[in-house]
């Protein structure tokens, strides 16, 4: 029945109790269904990267339920800002002066620049940030430019001797 219940809303897990909020199968399909269901999970499965990491896939703003150690795992914040770039804002500051964590937000949502650190908060810092191997930078400057720059980037995944990694970063703005 507690199955049932938080595979058509996850937000049940709330009624449910402590037993069913520290059942691994009961907590992830609940999270699945709803990733915010995660802050009713009990502490132990909320302390869990596995866990965590399947959170913040179906919804990236519940990283904010994550612990502490948790929001500082790069992995764990990608893969949360990949979904919703807003979740940057629950990120450790020291992945919030991660270029490309952030440039990763922006992509998904622009306003979640405001987000990022001092020094990566202008637009022009990430268009000149350091760049980790295998990541290529598009700056978007408008539609005309994202569409010419989608095109370039296919075309040197074609031609040989072109991007030999096509792990892309497009920024907004």
């Amino acid at each position: 029945a507690a199955l049932s219940k938080v595979a058509t809303s996850g937000s049940e897990l709330r009624n449910l109790g402590p037993a069913f909020q520290a059942d691994r199968q009961v907590v992830m399909a609940a999270v699945l269904q709803n990733g915010q269901a995660l802050q009713y999970a009990s502490e132990s499965l909320r302390a869990d990267p596995a866990d965590i990491r399947v959170a913040v896939s179906s919804n990236g703003k519940s990283l904010q339920h994550a612990p502490g150690p948790l929001k500082r795992d790069r992995d764990i914040v990608l893969q949360a800002v990949s979904q919703a770039g807003a979740a940057l804002q629950h990120a450790d500051s020291s992945l919030k002066a991660d270029p490309v964590v952030v440039m990763r937000a922006v992509r998904h949502c622009p306003g979640a620049q405001r987000h990022a650190a001092r020094g990566l908060r202008d637009p022009k810092a990430l268009t000149e940030a350091p760049q980790r191997p295998g990541e290529v930078v598009v700056p978007r400057r408008g539609p005309v430019d994202l569409a010419v720059s989608r095109w370039n980037v296919r075309a040197a995944l074609r031609e040989p001797g072109g991007i030999e990694h096509h792990n892309l970063v497009c920024l907004m703005g």
